[in-house]
């Protein structure tokens, strides 16, 4: 995969090569997606506090639309993405409810153990499962299409495909090509003749000719 830096006005339009973001192919859609971004370092501050890390990375984050084209086999790739995200995160609120409940069935039956063990175990293990959900969520966002950085004026993405990048920059070529037609050098006149002048055919003005001590 690559990384392409683009114009926040041209990607917030949609003016982008018609190839597919994910895999190259020739794209047929567009999905339209919020990017928020904040220098890495931010994220260190979280050791010092959260309060002063929410602070911060609410100054310094930065956002920017996309009109993102995909193909058809990956028209769906934000939303398989979110539903990912998020189905894990609420299979894990069901699985701690279903331990609350399960905890609460037991101890009306009267085998449940003796003092908060069980709650305790049950509290360690939810702890234990979102860490390790956290830290795969983590994994598979490096894998996503991401920003790398945003400006006023840019967007840089990563994780997008190879083709794409160069049908990117062959788009900008020829939008230039259009914009500045190419000028062409004015040609060099030559003096009249019978004149004693002469032209220098680089910086187009006259001169005369080098003196002649004789003529003294």
């Amino acid at each position: 995969m690559a990384q392409v830096r683009l114009g926040r006005y041209r990607a917030e339009d949609g003016a982008l090569p018609r190839v597919c973001m994910r895999c190259g192919a020739r794209a047929t859609t567009t999905t339209r997606r919020k990017f928020s971004w904040h220098p890495p370092w931010v994220s260190a501050l979280i050791l010092v506090g959260l309060l002063p890390y929410v602070i911060v990375a609410i100054v310094l984050t930065k956002k920017a639309r996309v009109v993102m084209p995909f193909c058809d086999a990956h028209k769906k790739y934000w939303f398989n993405h979110t539903l990912l995200v998020w189905g894990s995160f609420g299979a894990i609120v069901l699985l701690g409810i279903g331990l609350i409940v399960l905890m609460a069935i037991l101890e009306q039956a009267g085998r449940g153990l003796r003092g908060d063990g069980l709650g305790a175990y049950a509290c360690l293990a939810m702890l234990g499962l979102l860490l390790v959900w956290l830290v795969v969520i983590a994994i598979l966002g490096q894998f996503t299409i991401r920003p790398v950085e945003i400006t006023d004026r840019s967007i840089t993405l990563t994780r997008v495909s190879p083709e794409f990048v160069d049908a990117f920059h062959e788009y900008r070529e020829r939008e230039r090509d259009k914009e500045e037609p190419p000028r062409e050098r004015p040609r060099a006149r030559r003096p009249p003749r019978g004149t004693d002048e002469f032209y220098d055919p680089d910086n187009l003005r006259r001169r005369r000719p080098p003196r002649d001590d004789d003529d003294d």
